[in-house]
Parts: structure tokens; sequence; C-alpha cells
């Protein structure tokens, strides 16, 4: 069954108490179900519905959650703690079958995604709290889901890639001018905490530059503070990639991820950027 494109998505995580082998998570992954589980008292506090003093917030999401289950259809991403998550819809008109400590939603047209060939679902997973709408990444979900053609857009291009693009990129003096690099020192996204990229130009200049998927402003606090670091580094050739426009602070280059990602996205590059979104990580 395929399903609109503006059709609500919630991520939820299962990762039980007292299931070390996690086996009820398993159990669930195998009968396409998801869950919620209730633990102590908690299992006395839901039943006394009455006694609203003693439900927690705990409970209050819970509710709020089941009752926009009960208004719409939800596409449904369930992360199992395994190498694979499960993406289904639950249809506003399916019951909530109550188990003695789980509260379970059966899925409908479910199937099963491994993280290593849809690795942009990793970010999904990788959020906190065990319940949450998922914002982001929409397009691609619906894409892999309606097994239609994922876009060649920058959005549906992982994050740990797109650093990569970057890296690229700055080989091509075409593109990168004086800030180019004939080498590259390190591995994209290492373990320097202010640089994700670490080169030297043709002409033995050391090049680093840093990978940031915010927008470029001068009121984004989190910007300016990359920007700040950058600036302890006394290397000619500075850069900061940044969603927006180009621009140059204090001797730094703001070089839009935008614009790098159109360079590519053209001629002998094109192929590229077309493997980079449908990569398989290892």
């Amino acid at each position: 069954m395929k399903i609109s494109f503006d059709t609500p998505i919630y991520f939820i995580r299962h990762k039980f108490e007292n299931d070390t082998r996690n086996s009820y998570a398993l159990d669930f992954q195998n009968k396409n179900q998801i869950a919620i589980q209730l633990v102590g008292n908690e299992i006395k506090y839901w039943n006394n519905k009455s006694n609203n003093a003693q439900k927690s917030l705990k409970f209050k999401f819970i509710d709020y959650w089941f009752d926009i289950l009960k208004s719409q259809d939800v596409l449904i991403v369930a992360d199992y703690n395994t190498t694979k998550c499960k993406i289904g819809i639950f249809h506003k008109n399916n019951k909530i079958i109550n188990d003695k400590n789980f509260k379970i939603l059966q899925l409908s047209d479910c199937k099963d995604f491994d993280y290593s060939k849809y690795i942009l679902l990793t970010i999904i997973r990788d959020r906190p709290g065990t319940i949450s709408p998922v914002k982001s990444n929409i397009e691609y979900i619906n894409c892999i889901f309606n097994k239609k053609e994922i876009p060649i857009k920058l959005e549906c291009m992982h994050y740990k890639v797109q650093e990569q693009m970057c890296a690229e990129w700055l080989r091509i003096p075409e593109f990168a001018g004086d800030n180019a690099i004939q080498f590259q020192i390190t591995p994209s996204g290492g373990s320097l905490a202010d640089i994700d990229i670490y080169g030297v130009n043709n002409k033995g200049e050391m090049v680093i530059a840093q990978v940031t998927f915010q927008k470029y402003s001068t009121q984004n606090k989190s910007i300016i503070k990359k920007i700040d670091n950058l600036k302890k580094f006394e290397n000619k050739h500075k850069i900061l990639f940044a969603l927006g426009e180009n621009a140059n602070i204090d001797g730094i280059d703001i070089i839009s991820l935008e614009n790098v990602f159109n360079d590519l996205n053209v001629g002998k590059t094109k192929s590229l950027i077309e493997a980079m979104i449908k990569l398989n990580l290892p």
C-alpha cells in the first residue's frame, strides 16, 4: 500500500527494561508490532485512569500519542535495537492491544530496511527519546517505503557523506581556487574536534575546514562559535561549509553546501553525487 507524502511520520525505539537478550524487541519485530512497556507501579497507575495525580508525564505523553494514532493514519519507523528497522502503517481504526506489561500496536504493510543499505535512517535512529515525530528526511522515507527512486538532492545525502563531498570539492581547483587541496591528511570527519577536513594545497600550505549542516547567519550562535574556533588556528586557508550563501568573515571562507552540491552534480562528477546518495556504508 502506498501512502501520501503528507502522512505524519513517527519514530519509536524499542529498548526494554529486563530484556538483556533483546527477546521482547525481537518478538515484536517478528510480529510487525510496536510496543510501549509499563513497569512496576506504572501498570496500576495506568489502569487507575481516574487518579490523575498519579499519572506521570510519561502517561500523559502516551495518551497524547494514542490520540494522534486514533485520529489519522501514521507511518511508523520502528527500531528494535538490531541492524534493521521496520517501516509500516498504523491505521487509525486499528485497536491498541493491552498486554500485562505492554501497550501493543499492530502495523500494516511493513517493510524491513537494513541500516547499512539505507544509511539516512541511521540519523533517525540516533535521535534521543523513545517516541518522536520525524521532521527531516521525510521525502527519503516516503520514497523508500513507496519504492520510488530516491531523488538526487542534498537533503537525501547522509551527513557523513556530505563531509566527504566537501573534501572531494576541495580537490578540484576549478571550484576551490586557492583553497584546493592536493592531499588530504586526515579522513573526513576525523577525531579533531574543530576540523573535519585537513589537507595541503599545491603550495604546501595547510587547508582546514569544518562542515556544519546549519544555515549560515551572523545571528546563529552555534555558527559564530564554529567561526571563533577556526580563528584560533594560524592556517592561511580556513573554511566553514554551511547551508546558505557564500561569505567571508574575518578571513574565513563560508562555502555554501548547496553550491558545493550543485558544482559536483554536473558533468563528470555527477555520477559521484548519485553514488554518494545511493551509497551503502559498511
